[in-house]
């Protein structure tokens, strides 16, 4: 009888004990993201505002997602909004070279 009191008390000061979950918010990003108090979420810096001097030697940043590329003045960059297509062969008789195109999608 005294052993099923005591269990019955300790089980009521553990279910006393356990509040209400309180909802957990999460405000810390991960390298390359700030949050933003308004959205309520992890939005890209841009590290080419932001860092100074972030390429040298003749290089251009280029903002991406969670980081920053250095790239040749010189670079083209083509965005691709589109979804991606299916990868074709080369024609017979290409080399299969490559030009100096930046392609980047979102």
């Amino acid at each position: 009888m005294l052993k099923a009191l005591f269990l019955t008390m300790l089980t009521l000061a553990l279910v006393k004990s356990q509040d209400t979950e309180e909802t957990i918010t999460y405000t810390q990003c991960t390298d390359g993201y700030e949050w933003d108090p308004v959205r309520q979420q992890c939005k890209d810096i841009d590290e080419c505002d932001i860092v100074p001097d972030a390429c040298k030697g003749g290089m251009k940043c280029v903002n991406h997602y969670g980081g920053y590329l250095c790239l040749p003045k010189t670079a083209q960059i083509i965005v691709n909004n589109e979804q991606p297509q299916q990868e074709t062969q080369p024609a017979e008789g290409t080399s299969g070279a490559t030009t100096g195109v930046v392609a980047a999608s979102s």
